[in-house]
């Protein structure tokens, strides 16, 4: 059988099943108090289904038009800055990392619970994380010439996910599940970017950013937290393993921009790798 058919077989299977979950009604009133088990059972029901239907309509795509690029690195690290910095040249099309969506999926601020109690939100923040961000991919790949999104799937699983699974926020079975939406969103043509920028900065220097524009969202975030998450972000897209084909490829396609905090210091280095960001088209 075709692995695509088979692919969208078995995904259809699992909707069938989260449709019927639905349609038990386990919520009878519109409105559930945010806490009860019911609430939380259909605001993971919906965020799931949402994710399947667009992964089935994914499958099914077209090619890239243009060129994704996209811009990687830790909470704090400067990756708005240097957006915003990018966009003043004029030369590509801007996607952001869908943060709105995340604080509010029809009133609920899933990025707030993530954070109040990561052991109970982790997995379904990290579908809908999946979902957003693969609507922002199909966006990008629909656009002609150079497209720069804010994060992607690819930091989802590389960085939050491994980093949920090394702190124990998530079970063996919920990182597998994870991991094999990951790959098949993954497979998804134009899902892969022609190369990462990597803003890269100390954990420390981010926490100090993160203080200064002190997102209510964020108030919890310590500095273990961050060198954990710098930690995955290093090993990911700048590895060590010289020998190793992920270094070879990763090496290849990573554009690693330095912010210590020094603006001047920081477009001096985007003008240096602004030919290899812009040339790729």
């Amino acid at each position: 059988m075709n692995l695509s058919l088979f692919r969208t077989i078995t995904i259809f299977d699992v909707g069938q099943q989260l449709i019927g979950l639905r349609n038990l009604k386990l919520c009878c009133h519109y409105k559930l108090h945010p806490t009860s088990k019911c609430h939380q059972s259909r605001l993971f029901i919906n965020t799931s289904t949402s994710l399947l239907n667009h992964s089935i309509n994914a499958t099914e795509s077209m090619e890239p038009k243009g060129t994704t690029i996209v811009v990687e690195g830790n909470i704090g690290s400067g990756k708005t800055t240097v957006i915003e910095l990018l966009r003043q040249k004029g030369k590509a099309a801007f996607i952001a990392e869908p943060v709105k969506k995340w604080t509010n999926l029809n009133g609920e601020n899933l990025l707030q619970k993530l954070y109040e109690d990561p052991k109970r939100w982790s997995f379904m923040f990290q579908q809908y994380v999946y979902l957003t961000m693969a609507q922002n991919h199909e966006k990008a790949r629909k656009k002609e010439g150079i497209t720069i999104m804010e994060r992607s799937i690819h930091s989802a699983r590389n960085v939050f996910i491994e980093n949920l699974k090394n702190r124990q926020l998530i079970t063996k079975p919920e990182y597998e599940v994870l991991d094999s939406w990951y790959n098949h969103l993954a497979s998804t043509p134009g899902y892969t970017p022609k190369s990462y920028i990597y803003v890269k900065s100390d954990p420390e220097l981010c926490l100090q950013r993160i203080k200064s524009r002190n997102r209510p969202e964020e108030a919890s975030i310590d500095i273990d937290y961050l060198k954990g998450l710098h930690t995955l972000h290093q090993s990911w897209l700048v590895p060590k393993c010289k020998h190793c084909s992920h270094h070879k490829k990763m090496h290849a396609s990573t554009i690693v921009v330095n912010n210590s905090g020094d603006k001047d210091a920081l477009v001096a280095e985007l003008e240096k790798a602004s030919a290899k960001i812009f040339g790729q088209e």
